[in-house]
């Protein structure tokens, strides 16, 4: 039971960021294919500017695709949540998102 309730955490956690994320103008999907705890999302900037600006907002936003394969698509981020990420924690790098991306 401990594993499915930390299966669902995950889930619900990742559902929730990835949402968020889509209500940024510019930002879509990069496959409508269901997901557990990990998504990619098509950027309006590139993924790689993106993440170093998340981090000076104390965030690690996920891994540009451009970063694990030569010739990939720059513009894609590669984003993974745990049950350990707490709404407030997830709110706050939609907030933070929305001020990089915008």
């Amino acid at each position: 039971s401990g594993l499915k309730e930390t299966a669902r955490r995950n889930m619900a956690n990742a559902a929730y960021l990835h949402d968020g994320l889509l209500d940024i103008p510019g930002v879509r999907p990069f496959s409508g294919q269901a997901f557990f705890n990990e998504f990619t999302l098509r950027l309006p900037i590139p993924a790689q500017q993106a993440a170093d600006k998340m981090r000076q907002h104390g965030i690690l936003a996920g891994i540009p695709l451009s970063a694990l394969a030569e010739g990939g698509d720059e513009h894609l981020l590669i984003i993974a949540v745990t049950e350990k990420r707490t709404r407030k924690e997830l709110d706050g790098y939609i907030a933070a998102a929305r001020e990089v991306l915008s």
